[in-house]
């Protein structure tokens, strides 16, 4: 169970959250998904188990069913400061829908995750915001940042932003089943199955129960290797050359953090989303766009332009591509900083 962190302890852990966000601009209210706050205590608990027990475990099931329901049950509501969980609120085609979700404790940050994106607790303005590192600055303030990284700067980044891993959980076939099991739908047949035993109907009743079984195996399966196949498909790992304390180092490309200078050759694949600083390349990006023909990438002009990725993409080498040519004039090194990494990456968006 996470524990809220008092508001003296938030605050000391802020010069470093204000040290991170103040580089690549400020947070947008766009970035904040629409929650409620609630936190875990003793009194709630017991009466959410007592309620499971007394009803002989239809509670349970109308908590499971309706998190907003099990939210105010169970949880207090309370501020974002010493929230252990949060409600999201999504629509989908008009249907609105909730989510339950743990906060996390981190050595230096509070923050929870949806969709594989993370959301950080910013003290100041006791807000979850969705943490990216925004490179949408001036040509020539970016060409400043070609000297990389240092060790402690990557420290705080990775705590920050995760690692460059595109690690799509493959959940086990005993929690698939119980979450399947537990379907409306099954608990429906499970109590007819059981009105007609008790109406001595046994062999309608029995094929209610097998069909269901089978129902349930083969959906499971299913879902089983569809999920291990988009798994082997997103996860890639790699030794990347990148410039730290002002030397070149080979790293795994799971330790690329925003704000990296890394080296760009032919016949490599993009570790994650970068904006080229010095040379040119030829790019696949089939995996992206489906389409066949290379597409040519140009250094970053040293302009007083802001760089923005939609509009200055043939700067920027996605995740996922293959470089298929690289060069730089009186053969140097092709030089690219990391834009955004993990998830918040084009291709990690894609999945």
């Amino acid at each position: 169970m996470s524990t809220p962190v008092p508001e003296k302890e938030a605050r000391e852990k802020m010069p470093l959250l204000t040290k991170i966000k103040a580089e690549p601009g400020e947070n947008t209210p766009e970035r904040e998904l629409p929650h409620r706050s609630f936190q875990k205590t003793i009194p709630r608990e017991l009466l959410y188990w007592f309620l499971t027990i007394f009803t002989a475990g239809i509670f349970f099931f109308i908590a499971r069913w309706l998190p907003q329901f099990k939210a105010y049950v169970r949880y207090r509501s309370c501020r974002n400061q010493v929230a252990t969980h949060v409600l999201v609120k999504k629509v989908e085609e008009g249907v609105t829908w909730w989510d339950l979700i743990d906060v996390i404790e981190d050595v230096h940050f509070r923050f929870f995750e949806y969709k594989c994106l993370r959301y950080v607790y910013h003290p100041d303005d006791d807000r979850f915001l969705y943490q990216t590192y925004d490179v949408c600055l001036p040509f020539n303030k970016i060409h400043e940042l070609s000297n990389g990284l240092d060790d402690s700067t990557v420290a705080q980044r990775l705590s920050m932003f995760g690692p460059n891993l595109l690690d799509v959980p493959v959940p086990s076939y005993p929690s698939l089943v119980i979450s399947e099991a537990l379907h409306p739908f099954y608990i429906f047949q499970v109590a007819s199955a059981a009105i007609w035993y008790s109406d001595e109907y046994y062999i309608y009743a029995t094929c209610i129960v097998v069909m269901a079984i089978l129902a349930i195996a083969w959906t499971v399966y299913q879902t089983k290797q569809n999920m291990i196949n988009l798994h082997e498909m997103a996860t890639h790992h790699s030794t990347v050359r990148v410039i730290r304390n002002q030397e070149e180092e080979p790293k795994p490309s799971t330790d690329l953090v925003p704000g990296d200078i890394i080296l760009i050759s032919a016949d490599m694949e993009v570790p994650t989303d970068c904006i080229l600083l010095k040379g040119q390349c030829v790019v696949d990006e089939t995996m992206l766009t489906g389409e066949s023909v290379p597409v040519v990438k140009s250094s970053l002009p040293k302009e007083s332009d802001a760089y923005n990725p939609k509009v200055h993409s043939q700067h920027t080498l996605f995740q996922g591509t293959k470089v298929l040519q690289a060069k730089s004039p009186r053969n140097t090194n092709v030089m690219a900083v990391v834009s955004t990494t993990g998830f918040s990456s084009t291709k990690g968006l894609l999945v």
